[in-house]
């Protein structure tokens, strides 16, 4: 197939297979209800790519392939399955269910997205993890630098800045990745620093 672009969104696909789709650019499957990534082995080409709105946790799940046939081929998919989208560079992934820490975060999800080598824009708005990871936007940023677009955002000089200057500053104190997360958050809400008093050190 030739097929560039192709739009799914609000269909209630809780499955899908992407296999004879290589030579789409842009695909959207929003307002569904995917639990969990198929294999994108075959998305080759694709550069666009939006999920928001659907149930995936990122969690990896074992499944019998073709689906509702047991037996021939199980494939366990998670995060895993973005890394092979290597022309990607619009990913959307927001208001779905991560839940994940700022540790399983780097890990299942981050980790993977560093392997994308054009990826550009990404949104992760609307998960819960959003909200419960200190620092969230500082994580992802630290992470994946290369973004020049981040949950609707353009990413500044001014965010480049002051995360070299919080991670600087307390690494200078042998504070690990994790704890840099968790204490720049805490010493924030304290008032114990400013970006500007730490700039001066």
């Amino acid at each position: 197939t030739k097929l560039k672009k192709l739009h799914l969104d609000r269909n209630n696909i809780s499955f899908i297979e992407f296999s004879g789709l290589g030579s789409l650019e842009t695909l959207s499957i929003s307002y569904n209800k995917l639990s969990f990534l198929s294999d994108m082995y075959p998305l080759e080409n694709l550069e666009e790519l939006n999920l928001a709105y659907n149930n995936i946790t990122g969690a990896f799940v074992i499944f019998a392939f073709p689906p509702k046939i047991l037996g021939l081929i199980f494939i366990l998919a998670g995060f895993n399955e973005l890394s092979k989208l290597k022309k990607i560079r619009v990913l959307n992934l927001g208001y779905n269910k991560i839940e994940y820490d700022a540790s399983k975060a780097r890990t299942f999800l981050l980790a993977h997205l560093k392997k994308l080598p054009k990826l550009e824009s990404l949104i992760l708005l609307g998960n819960p993890f959003e909200k419960t990871i200190p620092n969230f936007r500082l994580l992802v940023l630290y992470e994946l630098p290369f973004l020049q677009l981040f949950d609707l955002a353009k990413v500044t000089a001014e965010d480049a800045q002051i995360k070299l200057i919080i991670i600087s500053f307390l690494r200078a104190k042998n504070i690990s990745f994790l704890q840099e997360i968790q204490q720049a958050s805490k010493m924030a809400e304290q008032g114990e620093w400013k970006v500007e008093e730490v700039r001066t050190q």
